[in-house]
């Protein structure tokens, strides 16, 4: 069964936050940002196809950016928007013949809601792409942190409460030891399979906070 809110506050709301429920949960929504963050973990992302729409594809609310994208069995290039503005970029239509590729031009928005957008530089309509799940905002008892490890969670958690009490060292153990456990369970997950070199896989984990919560 998916790990829920109610599960971790049974399990830790007296160890990370007694008493309150209202913290424990905003604590809870932070770190599972921040591992969601973290790394390229299997479990932050996953397929989706896309078709354009006036030369742009969007991603649903549910994710944040597109890690790699393909057209049939060729991988296409994702591009940041500023190739458009450098010398040798690609403009507007590419020249005959040319791959397409996608162009993050940041976020749009549809019918009030605000969804990552990008443009398509070529002639294909539809693209498969991997795209990274966006956080969750956690409030009731059974939703569920895209993090399904409790031990990954606590530890970054205490790592949290470490940092807000400028224990930066104690903090940083934790962080480490989330990291620890999540690559741990990815190389488990994966057996033998051997994966693209990610260089952050490869460096102590580094967190920037991106919501907060408090």
């Amino acid at each position: 069964m998916p790990l829920t809110v109610s599960d971790l506050s049974a399990l830790l709301l007296n160890k990370i936050a007694p008493g309150s429920e209202g913290q424990f949960l905003n604590i809870l929504n932070e770190a599972d940002e921040r591992l969601l963050n973290s790394h390229d973990f299997e479990w932050t992302r996953t397929g989706l196809e896309l078709t354009q729409v006036d030369g742009v594809i969007t991603l649903p609310v549910e994710f944040q950016s597109i890690v790699g994208a393909k057209v049939g069995n060729r991988a296409t290039g994702v591009r940041w928007q500023e190739i458009k503005y450098l010398e040798g970029g690609p403009s507007v239509v590419p020249v005959e013949g040319a791959k397409s590729e996608l162009v993050d031009i940041g976020f749009t928005t549809v019918l009030g809601v605000e969804l990552r957008a990008y443009e398509v530089i070529g002639k294909e309509d539809t693209f498969t792409v991997l795209a990274k799940y966006a956080p969750v905002m956690m409030t009731e008892e059974t939703d569920q942190p895209k993090c399904q490890s409790i031990s990954a969670l606590k530890q970054a958690m205490y790592g949290i409460i470490y940092e807000e009490q400028n224990d930066i060292e104690r903090s940083m153990a934790y962080f480490q030891l989330a990291s620890k456990t999540l690559k741990e369970k990815e190389l488990s997950y994966r057996g033998s399979a051997k994966k693209i070199f990610d260089p952050t896989m490869a460096m102590p984990m580094q967190y920037r906070r991106t919501t907060n919560f408090r």
